[in-house]
């Protein structure tokens, strides 16, 4: 049941209702704290760091990804799962200007603009992406981005496509193309 709070909270949070989101992520963590099930705890802990950092809660969201670490050392997580926790992780630390923690981070997990793109480190790529902003390395980014956009539009894996498209829009803005960034931002829409 707190699973499904968690995940609750998490659209909740994505539709605006902070406010609910955090009480209901909460709850919802408590329950899940009962669970015998990692998995369960796993994925509900996973539901309250996001909640919590896109909630500007970045210390809560940084013990949330300690235990999300802690669970996994101590249980069959699959590896899948780890790969989000790793790119939250890394978001966490550009958000709190920890670039070079962050790239440290890039090269234990073996992600470079070189690595080849799977289902598994997706969602990891589009995290160095965001490094790769914050650096100012810009035409490696956007090397990655059409890499990454082909691959997720010939899989159909489309899930990740609107979150790649925005952040390619912001790319675009910052190397002066806004014609292109007004295209990119109305393929998102």
């Amino acid at each position: 049941y707190g699973n499904i709070q968690c995940e609750l909270a998490d659209i909740l949070h994505e539709q605006g209702d902070e406010q609910i989101a955090l009480a209901l992520v909460e709850q919802g963590l408590e329950s899940a704290e009962l669970s015998l099930e990692p998995l369960k705890v796993w994925w509900s802990t996973w539901c309250a760091a996001r909640v919590q950092f896109y909630s500007n809660k970045l210390d809560t969201t940084l013990l949330l990804l300690d235990t999300l670490d802690k669970i996994s050392a101590e249980s069959a997580i699959p590896f899948w799962f780890n790969s989000m926790s790793r790119a939250l992780r890394t978001n966490l630390l550009l958000k709190n200007k920890m670039v070079e923690t962050a790239e440290q981070l890039f090269k234990e997990y073996n992600i470079s603009e070189h690595s080849s793109l799977t289902h598994a480190n997706e969602i990891e790529h589009i995290a160095f992406c965001r490094y790769l902003l914050c650096i100012g390395r810009y035409s490696i980014c956007m090397d990655l981005f059409n890499r990454l956009e082909s691959v997720i539009i010939e899989t159909g894996r489309n899930n990740n496509l609107l979150e790649v498209l925005l952040i390619k829009t912001d790319l675009l803005i910052k190397m002066k193309k806004k014609e292109h960034a007004q295209k990119t931002l109305k393929r998102a829409i």
